[in-house]
């Protein structure tokens, strides 16, 4: 098979490479700068590099005959963010992904969301047929880029992931801090008595959750990827003292 990822220096593209070693396919990885691709040394497959500035003429021009498009490219979600207006690139880039999918009959496409889309009544774990009430601009902007694809000839399979934990996840999510604090024998600082729930999924997981999407090219609709159990603060903290 023949891969394109777009935003494949991320956190997940980055998995998702490594996933990708051992298997007799052809990827090309776009993302916005030069980037060395370490990962890659002594794979099986076929790596390509291609920087691209999401443009549609820049994607027109460098997409090809793909078997898949995997949509990872994004502004990532930052709580300083807090506006629709930080991360409607989001959807002007999407846009351009699949009008360049049509231009070249490409169907086969992932897009990674989030299930920030859910509202915050409903309780862990999501169903697809749960609420949508986006929790802030960033998840506004993959219920949009969702729902957009409806506009285009393709198979969107939609993706909304739970949060996801891993090596190499940048610093300042809860679990990362928890962890760095308990090595330091500094205290875990729990807000709103731990109540808040989360689910978490290990980012090969979601890495796997992808390539498998990628098999199935007539299929398009949204579908929940986490581990379906809910995680209290609280817990995650005693969890992180336990083991630490």
């Amino acid at each position: 098979m023949k891969f394109a990822i777009t935003g494949a220096t991320g956190f997940i593209g980055k998995y998702l490479i490594k996933q990708l070693k051992n298997c007799s396919c052809s990827v090309d990885l776009y993302s916005r700068f030069p980037a060395n691709f370490n990962e890659i040394s002594g794979s099986k497959a076929t790596f390509n590099s291609r920087v691209t500035d999401y443009s549609l003429s820049s994607l027109e021009k460098m997409f090809g005959c793909y078997d898949a498009v995997i949509h990872l490219a994004g502004i990532r979600y930052n709580k300083n963010l807090r506006y629709f207006s930080d991360y409607e690139e989001n959807v002007r880039v999407s846009e351009n992904i699949f009008r360049a999918c049509c231009h070249h009959n490409i169907k086969n496409v992932v897009f990674a969301s989030t299930v920030g889309v859910y509202s915050a009544i409903n309780s862990i774990p999501y169903n697809e047929d749960s609420r949508l009430q986006p929790l802030n601009g960033y998840a506004l902007s993959k219920m949009l880029i969702e729902n957009m694809a409806s506009l285009y000839n393709i198979n969107l399979k939609s993706l909304r992931i739970a949060q996801i934990v891993g090596l190499e996840e940048r610093e300042g999510y809860m679990l990362k801090t928890f962890i760095n604090n308990a090595l330091a024998a500094k205290e875990l600082t729990v807000f709103g008595e731990g109540q808040g729930r989360r689910d978490y999924i290990y980012v090969k997981d979601v890495a796997d959750a992808i390539i498998n999407a990628c098999a199935y090219p007539e299929v398009e609709g949204c579908f929940n990827i986490g581990s379906g159990v809910s995680v209290s603060h609280r817990e995650l903290a005693d969890k992180v003292i336990k083991i630490l």
